[in-house]
C-alpha cells in the first residue's frame, strides 16, 4: 500500500479540499505526449526511479498523491510528480532515464 503524505485540511466545499502539506521531497519528470500517453510514459520513468534506476541504485518509497499537470493540447509537455516520504532524500536520476 502506498503511504500518504500527512496534510492539514484548510477548508472544503462540495467534496473539494484545500490542503497544506509539510515540506517534502518530490521526484518529477516531464514528457511530451497526450494526457493518457504522457501519464503512462511518465509513470514508467518515475517507477524506474523509485525502483532503484537512479545514480545511487537505491529504492525509494513512493507516497500519494501522484500529480499530473498538462498544458492541455496533444503533444504538449505533461509533468507527473510523486512524493518521497518525509525524511527522504534526493537521488539524481541516471543519464539513461
Amino acid at each position: 500500500m502506498t503511504a500518504h503524505q500527512p496534510y492539514e485540511t484548510l477548508r472544503g466545499h462540495d467534496g473539494v479540499e484545500v490542503r497544506r502539506y509539510p515540506e517534502h521531497v518530490l521526484a518529477e519528470t516531464t514528457v511530451e505526449a497526450g494526457f493518457e500517453d504522457a501519464g503512462n510514459r511518465a509513470f514508467r520513468i518515475l517507477f524506474g526511479y523509485i525502483s532503484g534506476t537512479n545514480q545511487a541504485e537505491q529504492k525509494v518509497a513512493m507516497t500519494a498523491p501522484v500529480l499530473q499537470d498538462c498544458q492541455g493540447t496533444a503533444g504538449s509537455p505533461c509533468r507527473r510528480t510523486v512524493g518521497v516520504p518525509v525524511g527522504g532524500h534526493v537521488i539524481s536520476l541516471s543519464a539513461d532515464t
